[in-house]
């Protein structure tokens, strides 16, 4: 879950939509976010699988795989896209994210999805 208040609005990144962005200003190295199991979501290959279509979808957009677990965030996290100038940075676990630089007020915060988990994709679910 988020550790720093964001709101969600269009991207500038194109083709991406809607971004999340930070409120308030981040010292970097700050925690961003930490996966919380009693809000957060983590599923195993055969817990994805026995979900319909449409929820093995969304999980497919929205979350990521890592180590072999799919993740959703359910708040704004879910809407952080990816550049190859992120502002977050993740432990070996995949369960602690830190700002990688200062992140000031109204910026969108992005990730390099080479460095965190795997992009599933709708294809992949």
């Amino acid at each position: 879950m988020m550790l720093i208040k964001t709101v969600v609005r269009t991207s500038m990144i194109p083709n991406a939509g809607l971004g999340c962005f930070s409120v308030d200003f981040v010292p970097k190295d700050t925690l961003i976010w930490r996966f919380n199991p009693n809000f957060d979501r983590a599923y195993t290959q055969a817990e994805l699988d026995a979900l319909d279509l449409p929820a093995r979808e969304f999980i497919g957009y929205y979350g990521y795989r890592f180590k072999g677990i799919y993740y959703l965030s359910c708040d704004n996290a879910h809407y952080i896209n990816h550049s190859e100038q992120p502002s977050m940075y993740s432990d070996e676990q995949g369960i602690l994210v830190y700002a990688a630089k200062a992140i000031y007020p109204g910026e969108e915060i992005v990730d390099d999805y080479r460095n965190f988990g795997e992009k599933i994709g709708r294809a992949h679910v």
